[in-house]
């Protein structure tokens, strides 16, 4: 009796060769879509700062001071600042810092998930790291 060999169909290491390849463009087009989506995240805090960064500007020029906090400058402009990140413990910082000649500046601060420069890098004295700073007059 000959037996005839069946040639249709795929074999079982052709199958998983193709499901290998699949699995790893599938991980590759999700860590895209994550850090992009950090990425406009992170767009969306910069651009907080830069609106809180105009708010302590105004506020100075109206009161001739510097803001005590972020609740006073987010109270009096009716500012509504939250992370883009719902669940996120992630905030905003402001802190006052003096020169050593006696002058005031102050700086923004906040922790970014992919970007991680400065325009203007500050110090910040409240035990709080942030990884994108902007700095007052």
């Amino acid at each position: 009796m000959i037996f005839k060999k069946k040639t249709s169909g795929f074999s079982l290491i052709e199958l998983l060769v193709v499901i290998v390849i699949l699995s790893l463009l599938a991980t590759v087009v999700f860590a895209r879509i994550s850090q992009t989506r950090g990425k406009t995240r992170d767009t969306v805090r910069a651009e907080d700062l830069k609106t809180l960064d105009q708010a302590v500007q105004s506020f100075i020029v109206e009161n001739g001071k510097l803001p005590a906090n972020t609740t006073e400058i987010v109270t009096f402009f009716n500012i509504n600042l939250k992370d883009p990140l719902a669940s996120s413990r992630r905030s905003y910082l402001y802190g006052v810092t003096t020169n050593p000649d006696g002058t005031k500046y102050y700086c923004l601060g906040a922790r970014m998930e992919v970007r991680s420069m400065s325009p203007r890098p500050c110090e910040i004295s409240q035990g709080y790291t942030a990884n994108y700073t902007i700095k007052g007059p």
